[in-house]
This record gives structure tokens, C-alpha cells and sequence, in this order.
């Protein structure tokens, strides 16, 4: 079997948690939103997250608490979605439910796009990550020991 498909054949759940307490292998693994470039696109009732990954790198998702319209608009992508892998090529889209983990490896420089939708047209980054997605415990207790370490450097 294919090291990539084998690697996200486990529950997403597990592989964050490994991901983050025995290290990821440096500029590999993306497990926030800051780690790689992101466009946000605001239209009438609607809010478009678009995202830019380079080849070879994995993505491990937050759970999305609704209905999310994915689009793969370029590139192709090996992704995992509640533990079943599959390989995607552009143009695809895919409708994933509510409670839905994806994780993925990026074969070719990927541009995905989450559409959501926002019917009271917010535009606070902040609030619209806290309607649509759900962060561990395990991602939020990472979180808080990069700021923690952050701080401390800063002194």
C-alpha cells in the first residue's frame, strides 16, 4: 500500500494527535490556518475560504460543525475524509456533513476552497473560524504551548 494512503487511512483524530505530540516532520504538516496562504472572499450571504498548498505537504482539517461545499480548484490532492482516502483532480467539488475531519496530502500545488454559508455577511475572521469549525482539545492545548513558548522568547 502507498505510504500516503496508509498514512491517512488512521482516524483524523489520531493522526493530529501524533502529529502534535511527537513532532511533524518540519514545513511538511500544516495544522493551522497560519501556516499556509489563505484568501478570504465576501459576497452577499456567502464567505469563500480559499487556500494554497504546496506539493508535498499534508493538511490535517478541524471538524466543521455544518455542511461545507469544498471545491479543488487546481491541483490534485490524496484526501482523507472521516478515514476513507481518496485522490481527487481538479475541477471536483464535494459536499462534506456536518461533524466531518478531512485530512490530505497535497500531490500537486493545490488550491481548495471552502464555501460556507453567511447569511448575516460577517466578515470577523475570529467569529466566522468559531461558527464553522470545532478545534480539539489536543490542537487547542498545542495552541496554547506555542503561545506560551512565543511569550517566554518575547520575553
Amino acid at each position: 500500500m502507498n505510504t500516503a494512503v496508509a498514512t491517512l487511512d488512521c482516524p483524523v483524530d489520531l493522526m493530529e494527535k501524533t502529529l502534535l505530540e511527537n513532532g511533524a516532520p518540519l514545513g511538511m504538516v500544516i495544522l493551522s490556518p497560519k501556516d499556509f496562504p489563505t484568501r478570504h472572499t465576501f459576497e452577499d450571504g456567502i464567505y469563500l475560504r480559499e487556500v494554497f498548498v504546496e506539493k508535498g505537504r499534508m493538511i490535517v482539517g478541524h471538524r466543521h460543525r455544518s455542511r461545507t461545499i469544498n471545491i479543488l480548484a487546481g491541483g490534485t490532492i490524496l484526501v482523507s475524509i472521516n478515514g476513507r482516502p481518496k485522490m481527487i483532480t481538479a475541477p471536483a467539488t464535494i459536499v462534506s456533513e456536518s461533524g466531518t475531519r478531512k485530512a490530505a496530502i497535497a500531490i500537486e500545488d493545490v488550491t481548495w476552497i471552502n464555501v460556507h454559508s453567511n447569511p448575516d455577511n460577517e466578515r470577523d475572521l475570529g467569529l466566522l473560524e468559531d461558527r464553522y469549525i470545532e478545534k480539539t482539545d489536543v490542537f487547542l492545548e498545542h495552541e496554547q504551548r506555542e503561545l506560551e513558548a512565543l511569550t517566554k522568547c518575547l520575553g
